[in-house]
């Protein structure tokens, strides 16, 4: 399960959003698209609707439940594209249970996990459309409870490198850790939103 989390958010536009669900192992960041109107309704919809599936609980059992999110985020992509105020959010929607992480994702957000010494992106290095496009294509993915995950907006990435993300990652004390990826984060010029997820005991488990 989740040992601790740490939440960052730095708003220029303020189109990020995120959720954190303790409760039910439910954790989720989006990011409203800022270059066409309605981007923050996009992502504050989104994250309401993930909090209700959360609160009523998951029909399946871990194996199919990445596949289930995925269902979740399609029927919220029709919805927004039929909402004509909405604009367009990316999503990232896990479940973290005693031995998996099951994980959807749509558009250009990003999850990295590090566990045994290595990094691992767990989210498509092209991204697919966003949610409230009409035409988003969730990819769902199931992967070991360990290590320690981050879900990150594009703010972040597109301020930093994949191996400064390692090296914070790898910092054996997760506030430090936290404190590196923060500060990564003030050279984006755009809204930054991530969770920081300790999985387990130990980075090396």
């Amino acid at each position: 399960m989740v040992k601790r989390i740490l939440h960052y958010e730095r708003a220029h536009h303020g189109d990020d959003r995120a959720y954190i669900d303790l409760d039910h192992g439910v954790f989720a960041v989006f990011d409203g698209a800022s270059g066409m109107p309605g981007g923050a309704l996009a992502a504050e919809r989104a994250r309401a609707r993930i909090e209700q599936i959360a609160k009523r609980r998951f029909a399946h059992a871990t194996g199919t439940l990445a596949i289930e999110l995925v269902g979740k985020l399609v029927e919220l992509d029709r919805v927004l594209y039929a909402d004509v105020r909405a604009g367009e959010t990316t999503a990232l929607c896990v479940h973290v249970d005693a031995t998996h992480v099951s994980l959807a994702s749509a558009g250009d957000s990003s999850v990295y996990r590090y566990a045994n010494n290595t990094l691992m992106r767990e989210t498509p290095a092209v991204a697919g459309h966003r949610l409230g496009s009409g035409r988003a294509d969730p990819i769902p993915s199931t992967f070991a409870t360990r290590g320690r995950l981050l879900l990150t907006t594009d703010g972040l990435t597109r301020a930093t490198t994949t191996e400064a993300i390692e090296s914070a990652l790898r910092d054996p004390d997760l506030d430090q850790a936290f404190s590196r990826l923060a500060e990564q984060s003030e050279r984006s010029e755009d809204d930054v939103c991530f969770l920081l997820l300790e999985l387990n005991p130990s980075v090396r488990a």
